[in-house]
């Protein structure tokens, strides 16, 4: 852990760091650990460090000489005032850029792992979802065959995860969830694939956790949460590419409670839904009872959460819990449709949106959500994928988002100017 040595106090000129930060030591006792050092680091500010630097007002990131606007909106040097050092900038939730916004170049990475984490949510997953053109020279890190639990597929820009164990009806295990967190780390890193769609195959969606294996004593040697796990919100709020369910059948705890942290949700007229735990002697897992409220409301989630009732899918459609049903031969095609409608728009902007919209449910007021959300359009609007949208809505043709090579001429070209 490096020294960090206080700025100077307000109204100082003409004395250089190192005596100032002698003599702070030299009344403080044991040193840089003792309580007064503690409390002048913390009076003074941020250390005074130079900040990474972009080579112009909207930013280019000087390792792979690429726009990326706002990314590197870091602090400059504290400026001297009455009342000292000013670090509203890098302290100010509200006027922070989301990481989508980011362009994961080296210096990218160093801001990030300058933010504290959340104490709230469980260790987020590596980075995954670059922007499309800045994904030169990576290589995939699996196939996507052989998959034992799981069909994986692509239907143009969409990639499809069926669940594939018809005879436990889709239940859950380490197994199978493993296979899914590689099937979404493969989508998420996938420039070509804008959407991700999950079904069922059978006549379930998923009946939940493998109940037969953990009394077999099968899941007692695996850790209750493996880490390739996908069923943390966090990932699937945050991390994973807009997520589409496509509910074929019965979809029962945790096939139940993991759709709380999808984008949409298509269900068949099949379809039923229930909230079993406590028919188990067990509490809704997930964050779901922070989750189905806000979306079904306070008084049908306890209903659904304390009496385990099975819903049919025009009860969950009236609640507010699927967006639209439609017939099972057409399930799928459905949910495709959708998913190609979204994955035509540019990736960033899509998890921007993302990240806003969960980031926003725990804004303190609409002042700060106001701010927030207008410093983000401002970084948007420098972004070559806005720029793309002008220039093919002004020749009236379809943007080239996904074009690698293009989109690398348009952010060349405003790098230029």
């Amino acid at each position: 852990m490096s020294t960090a040595r206080p700025t100077a106090p307000s109204g100082s000129t003409g004395t250089s760091t190192s005596s100032r930060t002698a003599r702070l030591r030299s009344t403080s006792g044991p040193g840089r650990w003792s309580r007064a050092g503690r409390v002048a680091r913390a009076v003074s500010g941020p250390p005074n460090r130079r900040p990474l630097r972009a080579s112009t007002s909207t930013g280019t990131c000087p390792a792979r000489r690429h726009r990326c606007p706002g990314l590197h909106r870091v602090a400059p040097r504290a400026s001297r005032s009455s009342s000292g050092p000013v670090w509203a900038a890098a302290t100010d939730p509200a006027m922070a850029t989301p990481s989508s916004m980011r362009c994961w170049t080296g210096c990218c990475r160093r801001i990030r792992h300058r933010e504290r984490p959340s104490r709230n949510v469980p260790p987020s997953p590596r980075p995954t979802w670059h922007h499309a053109h800045d994904r030169r020279g990576r290589g995939g890190s699996a196939t996507m065959s052989d998959w034992e639990f799981i069909e994986v597929e692509r239907e143009g820009r969409v990639g499809i995860i069926r669940f594939n164990r018809p005879d436990r009806l889709n239940a859950m295990g380490t197994e199978i969830g493993s296979e899914i967190y590689y099937a979404f780390e493969e989508f998420n890193d996938d420039p070509d694939i804008g959407a991700i769609v999950t079904t069922g195959n059978g006549r379930a969606y998923s009946s939940g956790a493998d109940l037969s294996a953990r009394m077999s004593g099968e899941a007692e040697s695996a850790p209750r949460r493996p880490a390739m796990s996908p069923w943390v919100p966090e990932y699937l709020a945050l991390r994973c590419k807009p997520l589409i369910a496509a509910v074929n059948g019965v979809a029962v705890g945790v096939g139940l409670t993991s759709l709380l942290w999808y984008d949409s949700i298509i269900a068949s007229t099949q379809a039923r839904f229930s909230m079993r735990f406590a028919a188990i002697g067990l509490t809704p897992e997930l964050g779901s009872a922070w989750a189905l409220p806000r979306i079904v409301g306070l008084p049908n989630a306890k209903e659904m959460m304390l009496t385990g009732k099975i819903y049919n899918a025009q009860e969950a459609l009236e609640f507010g819990l699927v967006h639209r049903l439609v017939e099972p031969d057409q399930l799928v095609s459905e949910a495709i449709a959708l998913g190609e409608e979204i994955a035509a728009n540019p990736a960033s902007t899509l998890r921007t949106i993302k990240e806003m919209t969960y980031h926003e449910l725990f804004s303190p007021s609409y002042e700060t959500t106001d701010r927030r959300s207008t410093s983000i359009f401002n970084a948007a609007r420098e972004t070559a994928e806005h720029r793309e949208a002008v220039r093919a809505f002004a020749e009236k043709r379809s943007p080239r988002f996904h074009d690698v090579e293009y989109m690398r001429g348009v952010e060349e070209e405003m790098q230029r100017g």
